[in-house]
């Protein structure tokens, strides 16, 4: 609701599985990797509808957010050795998720609309 008020996005959430406390570490790096996908999706795509989805297994959290605005090609935007772009902050957002184990996977393309991005943090209690 806050999103879709301040920035100007139609933003919709869902949430799926059992809600409940993850361990601190994955709650932060999943709540800090959504925000970084959402602000990405909007500023530097122009994205303005998206939906995030949060799923939380036993296991594992799941977190995808699915924007419209422009597809990128993530072998280009974020190989830094073909210059800079703003996307490649999702290279740092790789490596906190890949701290703890977990997987960041990106469904784009320059020729297409829009872009998907999923996280998967496991975790034990």
């Amino acid at each position: 609701e806050n999103l879709n008020e301040k920035a100007g996005l139609t933003a919709k959430f869902q949430l799926t599985g059992t809600e409940r406390r993850l361990p601190k570490h994955v709650e932060v790096i999943a709540f800090r990797g959504i925000q970084q996908l959402i602000s990405n999706a909007r500023d530097n795509l122009g994205a303005d509808e998206m939906q995030v989805v949060l799923d939380v297994s036993a296991n594992q959290v799941r977190a995808v957010v699915e924007a419209n605005g422009r597809g990128f090609d993530p072998n280009v935007a974020l190989d830094r050795t073909q210059g800079d772009s703003p996307l490649q902050n999702l290279l740092d957002l790789r490596e906190r998720v890949e701290l703890v184990a977990g997987t960041l996977e990106i469904f784009s393309t320059e020729d297409q609309e829009g872009s998907r991005i999923e996280i998967i943090l496991p975790y034990s209690d």
